[in-house]
């Protein structure tokens, strides 16, 4: 993005805005953009916050780039960061390879390491493919075990033009939906006690994609109205998932 460009967007944002403005960067890869991109976003929201509203600025990433001097810049300014994590070495190196089609496990948990030690704020991403939802056993134990505060699990989905299923990384509505069930159950047979459940949905073109198992009926009534598919986020606080 020319830095032309930026400056419109930041501006037309803040003179939209009322109260916050978000700005949420993602890719591709957006931390190839290099750190003078973003602390060039930095000067321009300061110059065009004459509102004086709340300003949120959050990156979504593979966490390949991060190091030492990303980290202090994204806890300076107060970035959350996204950091892309499919679960365990084996199968989040199936997908997630770099240019020379390296598996990236082992970087990426060296950058969280680093976030972690530099204090910023962050979220893990994980995309539910095929094999990842065959495995909620295996998926629940190895992230409760890395303790992370924040976790998102969301569908890999086939691209509208093609037919479902025919990709090795193709996940059906059933699958992911049994997925969560038994992701939800795993985490309520941890946690009896009252704890905090968001849910929340994402559209699908098929139309009996709408899956509401008996563990979501335990924690609220849910009549949809369109095709939709319940997506858990659950972390990690004080020792226990919430």
């Amino acid at each position: 993005m020319p830095l032309e460009t930026l400056e419109k967007l930041v501006q037309s944002v803040l003179e939209y805005a009322d109260d916050t403005a978000s700005f949420s960067f993602q890719g591709g890869e957006p931390m190839l953009a290099g750190l003078d991109f973003y602390r060039n976003l930095l000067v321009l929201q300061k110059k065009y916050n004459t509102k004086n509203i709340k300003i949120k600025n959050a990156i979504q990433t593979n966490g390949t780039l991060i190091n030492l001097e990303w980290a202090e810049f994204f806890r300076a300014h107060h970035f959350l960061v996204g950091v892309s994590l499919d679960g365990m070495e084996g199968i989040h190196n199936l997908n997630r390879v770099d240019h020379n089609g390296e598996g990236t496990y082992l970087r990426v948990i060296d950058a969280i390491k680093i976030l972690d030690e530099f204090q910023v704020e962050y979220n893990i991403l994980c995309v539910v493919t095929r094999l990842v939802a065959k495995h909620p056993e295996k998926t629940y134990r190895f992230f409760k075990k890395q303790g992370f505060q924040y976790l998102q699990f969301i569908p890999c989905l086939d691209g509208l033009e093609k037919q479902p299923g025919m990709d090795n990384y193709s996940l059906s509505p059933q699958l992911y939906g049994n997925f969560l069930k038994r992701l939800f159950d795993l985490w309520l047979k941890d946690n009896l006690e009252c704890s905090i459940i968001y849910w929340g949905c994402f559209l699908v073109i098929h139309p009996k994609a709408a899956i509401c198992g008996e563990s979501a009926k335990r924690i609220l009534l849910w009549n949809p109205t369109v095709p939709c598919i319940p997506v858990i986020f659950m972390y990690w606080i004080n020792g226990n998932w919430a």
